[in-house]
C-alpha cells in the first residue's frame, strides 16, 4: 500500500464506525460487509483516518477503504499475549 500518510505500528483487530447513520464493524480475518471481502488489515494513520485494507482494495491493487477518526466509534486491538 502506497500512501502519503505514515502508517502507525498498532496492530489493529478491529474497528467500529459510523457511516451514513449505521453503524459498522471491520475485524480482521472476516467478512467486511461494504464488500463482501475478507479484512486483512486495518491501519492506523497518522492523519485523520484509519484504513481498512481487503484482498481486493489496498493489498495488490485499488486503494484502501479510508475511515475518518470522527467516525470511529471504537479501535480493538490484537492481544499479543
Amino acid at each position: 500500500m502506497h500512501t502519503s500518510y505514515k502508517v502507525r505500528p498498532t496492530r489493529i483487530y478491529s474497528i467500529t464506525f459510523q457511516e451514513r447513520g449505521r453503524r459498522r464493524v471491520a475485524t480482521t480475518g472476516m467478512e467486511f460487509e461494504k464488500s463482501n471481502d475478507i479484512v486483512v488489515a486495518i491501519f492506523e494513520a497518522s492523519g485523520p483516518v484509519y484504513f481498512v485494507c481487503t484482498l481486493s482494495r489496498g493489498i495488490g491493487s485499488g486503494t484502501p477503504y479510508f475511515i475518518g477518526r470522527d467516525e470511529v466509534i471504537s479501535v480493538n486491538e490484537f492481544d499479543l499475549e
